[in-house]
């Protein structure tokens, strides 16, 4: 899915290498003026658009929230610290190359003064260089990469469904039965309000993105501190293992299964 949108953006990229250089100045003069040269862009201040940065960093690549470790923590590993660097190079890969990629087809094209914005202004670029076959690409990544992200979030919430009803599995049925109906209908709403040519604008679409973002993130980053100590154990023992900084613990437990399963085993007084 990324290797197939990255191809089509760098393909663009390579047919307007003589604008590059110039793009990459107007990306960081614009970044780091009060104000940008215009389109998109304008009367946008510094302080803007690193809370827009932000936001759409955290929002395109989870990093913060605390959802992906439900999906990392699922998966075989021989220790917690090498997954977790596979979480930290999935945030590298969405927001150093897909994003980046994005942006600069967007500047080399010259379509970032087009006046458009969103999904419509990165689909102008690719148009415009690539004709029909870059409508093919938006709409196929679009599809691919909305797939993804509702399979995703399903899993999450099953997770979380799974560990509120903990042994009870007649209730943890019953409600992911009823979750598989109910799951659909926000995003079908939503695609359905604009077909419609509701009201409701991308802007607002955003403000809500941002406000469910923003609260997650926040809970996170508070439950991250509490847990910072057995972070660092596990950095440690990681390091000792892997790198051979330091002495590994033999009695030192990996995961919570075998933290578990020491104090069951242990003799009780």
């Amino acid at each position: 899915m990324c290797l197939f949108y990255l191809a089509g953006g760098i393909v663009i990229i390579l047919m307007n290498i003589a604008n590059l250089p110039a793009s990459l100045a107007l990306i960081v003069k614009s970044a780091f003026t009060g104000t940008a040269a215009s389109g998109a862009f304008m009367g946008a201040s510094v302080a803007l658009v690193i809370r827009t940065g932000f936001a759409r960093a955290m929002f395109s690549n989870e990093a913060g929230w605390g959802t992906s470790p439900m999906i990392h923590a699922s998966a075989k590993t021989e220790h917690p610290v090498k997954q977790g660097l596979w979480g930290s190079f999935e945030v590298f890969v969405d927001t150093m190359l897909v994003c980046t990629v994005t942006g600069l087809v967007i500047v080399v094209t010259g379509k970032w003064n087009s006046g458009l914005d969103g999904p419509a202004l990165t689909l102008s670029a690719f148009e415009s260089v690539l004709g029909p076959v870059g409508s093919i690409i938006i709409t196929v990544g679009v599809f691919l990469f909305g797939l993804s992200t509702t399979s995703g979030w399903w899993a999450y919430f099953e997770v979380l469904l799974r560990h509120l009803c903990g042994e009870n599995e007649k209730l943890k049925k019953t409600l992911i039965n009823i979750f598989k109906v109910v799951y659909p209908i926000p995003g079908f709403l939503v695609v359905l309000l604009y077909a419609l040519g509701s009201d409701v604008s991308g802007a607002d679409i955003w403000a809500i993105a941002d406000l469910t973002t923003g609260v997650p993130a926040f809970i996170n980053l508070v439950v991250i501190i509490f847990l910072s100590g057995k972070f660092f154990q596990l950095l440690k023992d990681y390091r000792a293992r892997y790198l051979g900084r330091g002495q590994v613990d033999p009695n030192f437990k990996l995961f919570d299964e075998d933290v578990q399963a020491a104090k069951s085993a242990a003799p009780k007084n």
